[in-house]
């Protein structure tokens, strides 16, 4: 436990206090359990321990939910990028990733605050339809790129 604190969890404590709103768990195994189905990592230490309040997404095959009894999102996973048909579908499962969802339009309200001005989700069809490319980020993509 020693070493998760003082080795594995400071960029994530820093990135915490700094006020990141999504973190994605690994898709590795640790003691036969993968990280983004890990209560205690992400429960007790990120979201108890380090104050945590945004979300957590998983790596594309990091939820591991075939034919388990217990959802990863009933352990703490808000949004998976693996296909719905891996995922366990029990109701609580189902409730926390429509708690998921809002959390996501939440975040993504709050970082287009500017051009959501009036809209209240989930009734934001034409501002969550609306194309977020811009001159600059092309240009940053550009610069990316050619780097």
């Amino acid at each position: 436990n020693s070493t998760l604190w003082d080795v594995y969890y400071p960029p994530f404590k820093a990135a915490v206090d700094a006020g990141v709103g999504g973190i994605m768990c690994a898709a590795r195994e640790e003691n036969g359990l993968w990280a983004c189905r890990d209560s205690s990592l992400i429960n007790r230490d990120l979201r108890g321990m380090m104050g945590f309040k945004g979300m957590v997404i998983s790596d594309v095959g990091a939820a591991q939910d075939v034919f388990d009894y217990e959802s990863s999102f009933e352990r703490g996973l808000d949004i998976s990028l693996d296909s719905p048909e891996v995922l366990a579908p029990t109701d609580k499962a189902k409730e926390a990733m429509t708690r998921g969802v809002e959390m996501l339009v939440s975040a993504f309200t709050h970082m287009n605050s500017a051009e959501m001005a009036g809209c209240t989700p989930p009734d934001c069809e034409k501002e969550l339809a609306a194309n977020a490319r811009s001159a600059a980020h092309s240009a940053i993509a550009r610069t990316a790129a050619a780097s």
